[in-house]
């Protein structure tokens, strides 16, 4: 089992499903401040990879090392020509 803790509920289901994604065969539960506090005492100590979300980029931690993406997010500006 895959449990992934994440910093704002929001996005649970696109963490769940990128996740899943790399590791189809296991389980994937994703907790978040919001999730009920038994079930955070149950699952906090298996938590394999910790997402917290900024403002300006993501801090994600797997066992002890620690990726972060300082950067600030800017939304894709596309152009479009019609001929």
């Amino acid at each position: 089992m895959k449990v992934v803790k994440l910093s704002h509920p929001n996005y649970e289901y696109d963490v769940h499903s990128l996740v899943k994604a790399f590791y189809a065969e296991e389980q994937v539960t994703v907790i978040t401040p919001e999730t009920k506090p038994e079930k955070l005492a149950e699952l906090e100590p298996q938590v394999s990879l910790e997402i917290e979300l900024e403002d300006t980029g993501a801090k994600i931690r797997v066992g002890e090392e620690i990726f972060c993406g300082m950067q600030r997010w800017k939304p894709l500006q596309m152009g479009i020509r019609t001929v």
